[in-house]
């Protein structure tokens, strides 16, 4: 079955950024005022190819084009090492063509147990106001392009249980990573070119509803699934400390643990009430490029802890009125830990919150 498609856009921003004088105030000194203004042609053609009963493959190839432009009339600079903010008349544009192929296969192992995998050619042009100079002002960012590749197994046994696990890796080419103090953009905040990253993992996921087994006409289904992944600068990448330049290849990305874990245990009947719990993992990640164990005094960098973080909701429906009552908690055991470290420094995680719904339908 061959499908294809075009898609047109353009689109225009006009943004100024205002400074007030106090909480509530609704004007300001004028800071920022630029214009953004984008085109892109997008084209794409799919293919689905049966070759037997068992044996699907699909195929397909997408082309795309952007034309974008960034129009900064004010805005701030460095002027002899101060800050300084300024009328100005900056305008930066840029093109960019790509063309991106991708292929797969689903092959029927046994009835319910399916094989399947694929490569594909990932592609993400840059937002318009991300790019970044020494001045900290946003001028012009690489596409961020990779293959991606996943090997894997499905199964669905009967109605009560259903498995998958996965292999995949992802190689980037240029990877939009954000911008910290380590890499010696003390004034930016915002996001570079990481050059080459390499990400290897595995995923693995099932769940099993026991009632469904024991031909209750309730449900209580287990789940759980799991990502384990290696992330790393998979090139030679020089970042500025002090007076030295230290090569963080090989060295683990920023915000990107190597484990993630997920599982939840729900109840519900039929006649629409239930409760579900359930429990989320985040190993322990590093803030920064060099990989930096001991926090800093300002907080940006220093490796933030794993976490466990534990929800509990429940909810009820009125059967001859579509009305639908919810309780969630989130953060059910209160933990504390520490969210993120860039580029404002410590962020703690929510802490217990209670949220009471009713939806009404007519």
């Amino acid at each position: 079955m061959l499908q294809t498609g075009i898609r047109l856009l353009a689109e225009r921003a006009d943004e100024q950024f205002l400074v007030g004088s106090k909480p509530d105030a609704v004007g300001g000194n004028l800071r920022d005022v630029e214009q953004r203004k984008g085109k892109a042609i997008s084209l794409y053609v799919h293919d689905k190819i049966v070759i037997t009963k068992k044996l699907e493959i699909n195929v397909g190839l997408r082309v795309e084009h952007f034309d974008y432009s960034r129009n900064i009339l004010r805005g701030r600079f460095m002027f002899n090492g101060v800050a300084t903010t300024a009328d100005t008349n900056v305008v930066a544009s840029n093109k960019l063509m790509a063309v991106i192929p991708g292929g797969g296969f689903n092959y029927n192992l046994d009835e319910g147990v399916t094989l399947f995998g694929g490569i594909h050619r990932g592609f993400a042009p840059p937002r318009t106001k991300d790019a970044i100079t020494s001045e900290g002002m946003a001028l012009d960012l690489a596409q961020e392009d990779s293959w991606n590749s996943e090997l894997g197994l499905r199964a669905l046994l009967r109605d009560f249980f259903k498995a998958e696990f996965t292999l995949f890796s992802m190689e980037f080419n240029n990877q939009i990573i954000p911008v910290s103090q380590s890499s010696g953009n003390a004034n930016a905040t915002g996001l570079a070119n990481g050059g080459k990253t390499r990400h290897l993992g595995l995923e693995a996921g099932a769940s099993f509803d026991l009632a469904k087994q024991m031909k209750k006409n309730f449900s209580l289904v287990f789940a759980a699934n799991g990502t384990w992944i290696d992330s790393r600068f998979s090139a030679n990448r020089f970042i500025v400390v002090g007076a030295n330049k230290v090569n963080v290849k090989n060295n683990q990305l920023p915000y990107a643990p190597s484990l993630m874990l997920n599982h939840s245990i729900e109840l519900s009947s039929a006649k629409g009430a239930g409760i579900r719990l359930s429990g989320n993992f985040v190993g322990k990640q590093f803030a920064d490029e060099l990989n930096t164990i001991s926090a800093s005094a300002d907080g940006r960098n220093g490796l933030l802890a794993s976490r466990y973080i534990t929800d509990l909701s429940a909810f009820a429906r009125l059967s001859k009125k579509q009305i639908l009552f919810s309780l969630a908690v989130k953060n059910l055991t209160n933990e504390r830990y520490i969210a993120s470290r860039r580029p404002q420094g410590i962020r703690v995680g929510i802490d217990r919150q209670v949220v009471l719904g009713m939806e009404v339908k007519w």
